[in-house]
């Protein structure tokens, strides 16, 4: 993605120098003072944000008329990928989260039932966050557990890292992962891969039938053009992209999310940028069990606190600044 530095003596010059080399719709990733005297300006090519857009949403418009529609079960949104990709604190974000769904009713179904330790931690986010939880062993239980879940809007699924391309049989969770007919899968996949591991990755589990792609761990893998190689490679939409293992955490939109990771790491990674559009548009964790139950209480706040922020985020055309 072509992103650069102008500089200029105030916010006037720089802007003039990025709508001469980006044109008026120019996407604006940061602007701030610049260490010695004026100020700098990070822009990027309209058209390959635009492009990143469109593989990102995918059949957005799809998913939304089909969300409105009237529906008999809550939506059901599956998590698959490698063991170690971050799966369950993904998960949780997602059920934390308000950029997720953490305004809504959530409810939890576990697949992996392979570990332990998987099972415990699962249990203890579950119990502490006040989310119902269900563990299935078996496909014919997949019916039993979406009925005693009928009453949540969202029930997200776990599921174990154990599946290889080269596995001739159907795996036992598999089959009830396809039994729960989810209505998203998303393929989580640690940001710091190389591209080729990545689509081995999405080969391996193209048995769950991917639908999105989920970043995970953003914040350890800053660089572009891997970040966006990573995306236009795997060839998936996403909703999301997840950084870090506090809970809810940093869980971002994705299209947002990844520029201002490139922008974060094209100034030095010592700000958080915030994308604004130059055009009439708006742009098992860490946490102790007591702390998931404390941000779990301010879901709300934070909600507001979001939408307050996103309504903030535009700015002019360049040619309302003369």
């Amino acid at each position: 993605m072509k992103i650069d530095l102008y500089h200029g003596k105030d916010v006037a010059s720089a802007l003039l120098k990025v709508r001469r080399a980006l044109g008026p719709d120019a996407v604006i990733l940061h602007s701030g003072p610049r260490p010695g005297g004026g100020v700098e300006v990070l822009g990027a090519d309209p058209g390959e944000v635009d492009s990143l857009r469109r593989l990102l949403s995918g059949h957005e418009m799809e998913h939304t008329l089909r969300s409105e529609a009237p529906r008999i079960r809550p939506r059901v949104v599956a998590l698959v990928g490698p063991a170690g990709a971050g799966k369950t604190t993904a998960l949780m974000k997602l059920a934390l989260n308000p950029r997720g769904f953490g305004t809504r009713k959530v409810g939890i179904i576990s697949l992996d039932t392979y570990r332990v330790s998987g099972l415990d931690e699962i249990r203890t986010y579950a119990q502490v966050a006040g989310v119902p939880l269900e563990i299935l062993y078996h496909e014919s239980e997949a019916a039993g557990a979406l009925a005693r879940l009928r009453d949540r809007d969202v029930i997200l699924v776990d599921t174990p890292g154990r599946l290889t391309a080269v596995e001739t049989h159907q795996p036992d969770w598999v089959r009830t992962l396809l039994a729960l007919e989810p209505d998203e899968v998303h393929l989580a996949c640690p940001a710091g891969i190389r591209l080729g591991l990545a689509r081995r990755t999405r080969w391996s589990f193209e048995r769950c039938k991917p639908t999105h792609v989920l970043l995970t761990r953003v914040d350890e893998a800053l660089r572009d053009p891997e970040l966006v190689g990573l995306v236009r490679g795997l060839g998936l939409p996403g909703r999301w992209i997840s950084a870090g293992h506090d809970l809810p955490g940093s869980l971002s939109p994705a299209l947002s999310g990844i520029i201002n990771a490139i922008a974060a790491s094209s100034i030095g990674g010592h700000s958080t940028p915030t994308t604004r559009r130059t055009g009439a548009g708006t742009g098992a964790g860490a946490g102790t069990a007591a702390a998931v139950a404390a941000r779990r209480a301010g879901v709300e706040a934070a909600a507001s606190r979001q939408a307050a922020s996103d309504a903030a985020s535009a700015v002019p055309r360049f040619q309302a600044l003369g």
